[in-house]
């Protein structure tokens, strides 16, 4: 099966995190054909924080890349 994946960059902002997640998973129409995967700084612990809980609520809906920070257009290669 083929997903369509929402790759989003973060740097805290947990709050913005949950209400994408949230809303993102309420609007559509199969979740099991989308994903959300946030490019988190390895040194953001909010954001790393927030996607654990995340990760509890949505399961496999959710992912991430942690990693050094870069420039937004670096996050999808």
């Amino acid at each position: 099966m083929e997903k369509i994946s929402i790759v989003l960059g973060t740097r805290c902002r947990p709050l913005n995190m949950t209400n994408m997640c949230a809303s993102v998973y309420n609007t559509c129409s199969n979740p099991d054909y989308l994903d959300i995967i946030f490019y988190i700084d390895s040194d953001d612990d909010l954001s790393i924080n927030k996607f654990d809980y995340l990760q509890e609520e949505y399961g496999d809906f959710v992912k991430c890349i942690i990693g050094s920070r870069i420039c937004m257009s670096q996050m999808q290669n």
